[in-house]
């Protein structure tokens, strides 16, 4: 059966048109990711805007839209599952 998935994930086209983007966002993620983790919660709440700043201070070229939209990507993606 996994065979089936295996053939069938291979003949799919690669979506991703950008390679350096999602470079540049797995770089993003690893940045930020302490800021999410839930030893690092504040009072049950992510340090999202220290996100922001370590991201701007490590990857000076992106635009203020571009770590506004990576730390969003971040508290989604890291946010804690409910039980």
């Amino acid at each position: 059966m996994s065979d089936v998935a295996t053939d069938a994930s291979a003949h799919r086209p690669e979506r991703r048109k950008d390679p350096a983007r999602r470079a540049r966002i797995e770089q993003a993620l690893i940045i930020v990711r302490p800021f999410f983790e839930a030893e690092s919660r504040w009072g049950g709440h992510s340090l999202d805007h220290m996100a922001y700043r370590r991201l701007r201070a490590e990857m000076p070229e992106l635009t203020e839209v571009d770590v506004h939209l990576l730390v969003v990507v971040a508290s989604r993606i890291f946010a804690p599952r409910p039980s």
